[in-house]
């Protein structure tokens, strides 16, 4: 159960923050950082890079560096996040920098190996685990855009607001860390 919600966490961090791109979106449109298309370049990089880097990770997990994998895309990935709240929204190239290419990177080294580790812990009810972890990317998909809303808009601003989602990011991915592990089936 514990790789379960190890990785209903990691989909939770890493699905929710990228879904709430479009709360990004609107911030950066209404700061003139620079035309709709180009912003939108920043939520694609991102996405890409998510899906992408599953071909490394899937690699490197089925050559046994799980835990490093894990460790340097979550800190890779809160990485990102400091510095993107610490860019200047009027420059482009900072966001592109820390959220499309560097934030895209971490997430993309978490996802691939938190869903695989549950082939190693699950033989009958392998469909409801995985049912199970994937239902984290819908809900962090309605908290991460609803919480950077209300932080961007109506209480702390950006900087802050980015830094309160990347602390709390921090502290699930050091649970997920600690409860996820490959081990032979039961």
């Amino acid at each position: 159960m514990n790789s379960v919600t190890g990785s209903w966490i990691v989909a939770f961090c890493t699905f929710g923050f990228a879904f709430s791109y479009g709360v990004f979106q609107d911030y950066y449109v209404n700061e003139k950082t620079s035309s709709s298309s180009n912003i939108s370049c920043i939520g694609s990089l991102q996405i890409f890079f998510l899906f992408s880097m599953g071909l490394l990770s899937g690699k490197l997990f089925d050559q046994g560096y799980f835990h490093h994998i894990m460790i340097s895309g979550s800190l890779l990935y809160v990485f990102s996040l400091m510095m993107l709240s610490i860019a200047n929204p009027t420059r482009y190239y900072e966001l592109l920098l820390a959220q499309g290419i560097s934030g895209g990177l971490g997430t993309g080294l978490l996802v691939v190996p938190a869903l695989s580790v549950q082939s190693h812990h699950w033989r009958r009810r392998r469909a409801l685990a995985m049912g199970i972890v994937l239902m984290g990317s819908s809900i962090g998909g309605a908290v991460y855009p609803i919480m950077l809303n209300q932080l961007f808009n109506h209480g702390v601003g950006f900087a802050w607001g980015v830094r309160a989602a990347a602390f709390m990011t921090l502290g699930m991915l050091i649970i997920a860390n600690v409860t996820l592990s490959t081990c032979s089936r039961s």
